[in-house]
This record gives structure tokens, sequence and C-alpha cells, in this order.
């Protein structure tokens, strides 16, 4: 009989664990599976809360013990490598005649295939297409020699699809910076793509790909209190979400996303007018996750009052 172990996977923010048939399973909270696990005992559901996804009973955890656990998987290292891929990635628009390595495309295939996996979209990567940028649309976005994208598909009975897109889609963005490779929300300034989109099916957005003639520009950032109610008594890990937050693409860098947090408890508000505010509410959510840890709060649905 196969003994059972547990591995972290720190990509997808769950533990696997092998079965005694060999087989790994993985759960993760953002899965439906997850909601599942509802009713359990305060050190089981910090056993999960902390550990992204457990299969058994952790009876004897405590805060202690969790820190442990987050320092044996890199935790800490890991949030320092998403800051820095946050700080590096910029939009790029206009790439090299360079061809996307094999091993890079099958390392970036096998990050969106997992991606779907969690988040029942249809996320395609299109290589060695010339014509989804050589529109006129594409023109008045100014891109230039961009020959491989992102489709984010998604199915359209999902009632937060454009959520989702947004927060899928930017985990391989920075995927993709990690990898070296330059990246550029696209919304409107392209021409027809070549992915394939079932008829209940839609292709929300497209993401440019390929190894940018220049790495971009920062964008102006807003203040923190223009965002949020931080304060200088606000705890860390609230900040850390909120300077991840901040660094964010939205469309035409609008930011117009608003975070209300109280203890715990974090309220992420859209704007009311502007492009694309359903992305970037996903892209919003997806920075802050990985800027604060989701181990140390709980998204609230509803409107937080102070």
């Amino acid at each position: 009989m196969k003994k059972i172990g547990y591995e972290y996977d720190s990509e997808r923010g769950a533990m696997v664990r092998t079965s005694d048939d060999g087989m790994p399973l993985i759960i993760c909270k953002r899965e439906p599976r997850w909601k599942a696990l509802g009713g359990l005992d305060d050190s089981y559901s910090r056993a999960i809360y902390i550990g992204q996804g457990c299969w058994e009973r952790l009876d004897t955890i405590d805060e202690e013990k969790a820190q442990q656990i987050l320092k044996e998987w890199g935790h800490a290292e890991r949030m320092k490598q998403y800051f820095d891929l946050m700080k590096a990635r910029h939009s790029v628009r206009q790439y090299l005649d360079k061809p996307i390595p094999e091993e890079v495309r099958e390392e970036l295939d096998e990050y969106a295939r997992r991606l779907n996996m969690d988040s029942a979209l249809n996320i395609q990567i299109i290589y060695d297409e010339p014509e989804c940028f050589s529109s006129a649309k594409a023109k008045y976005g100014s891109f230039k020699g961009c020959t491989n994208y992102i489709s984010i598909v998604g199915d359209k009975g999902i009632a937060d699809l454009e959520e989702r897109c947004g927060f899928y889609g930017e985990l391989l963005v920075l995927k993709a910076q990690e990898l070296g490779l330059n990246t550029c929300w696209v919304a409107l300034t392209h021409g027809k793509s070549k992915a394939v989109v079932k008829e209940n099916e839609s292709e929300v957005i497209i993401i440019s790909l390929g190894y940018g003639k220049t790495q971009g520009a920062i964008h102006k950032c807003k203040s923190v209190s223009s965002v949020s109610n931080i304060t200088h008594d606000s705890p860390e890990w609230a900040k850390k979400g909120i300077e991840a937050a901040l660094l964010a693409p939205t469309a035409i860098n609008q930011q117009k996303f608003k975070f209300t947090i109280i203890g715990n408890k974090v309220y992420l508000e859209p704007g009311r007018i502007g492009p694309c505010l359903r992305i970037d509410l996903g892209i919003v959510r997806c920075h802050f996750e990985l800027g604060a840890g989701r181990e140390n709060f709980e998204w609230e649905y509803r409107p937080l009052k102070e």
C-alpha cells in the first residue's frame, strides 16, 4: 500500500494529498467543493484556513504551529516573489520577433491547465498567430509585433464570470512575467482571435503575450487613503494587501475600487462607471490576496460599516 503523503503547491495555493492508490487529490478555497467543508470545529477550520486545503482533522494545531507550517512551505518567500513580479510587470504593446521557446510554452500551458481546473474557465494560449493583432483596432491600440496571446474564455452561465476571468487571468500574467515574458490586458483593440469558443461560452478578454521591445513603464498610482480605510494602526497584512492592489493593472489605469477592512473582514467595492470594472475587480482581488496572504483575512461580500 502506498503511504499517504502531503505536499504544498504554492502556485495553486493548495495542499496536495497522495492517496492510497497514488492519485493526487487537490482542493482550493476557490473550488466549489470547499463549501462542503463548512460547519467544522475551530481547530480544523484553522488548519484549512491556513493550509489552503486539507482532508484530515488536525485537532492540535495552534497559531505557533500554523506559523511553522507556513515557514516550512516557504510561504513568506513566495509572497516576496509575488511582490517582485508585480513591481516588475508593466503593460507592453510592442514585441520582438522572437518565438517563445518550447519549454516555456510547456510550463505556461501546464499552469493554464491548472488554473482552468481551479476556476472552471477555458483559458487558451494561442502561439504564432499574427492575425489577431494585425487589425486596424490593434494598430489603433499601438500594438506591434504581437503573435501570441491568451484568450480568457468562460461559460456564460457563471455569475461572476468577468471577475473570475480577471482573477485567474492575472495569475497567468504573473506566471508569464516569472518566465521572462511580457503582457498587456486588451479589451477592444484587437481583431478576431483563434480561440475555440463554444456556443455556451464567451471570450471575455484577451492578453497579449511575448518578449517586449521594452519592459513597459510604471503606471501612476492613487494614494492608499483614496482606495482604502487603511491607517497607520492597520495590521501589516492589510497594508501589504493594499500595496499589492495598487500594483494591479486596471483599464486605462482607472483604479476604481475601494477597500474597507474591519478586523479580518475585507470588503472590496467596484467602481460604478468605467470600462472593464468587473474584470478589474478580479485582478485587484488577486493582487490583494497575494499581498495580504489569504490565511490572514476573510472576504466579505456585503458592505462593512465602520
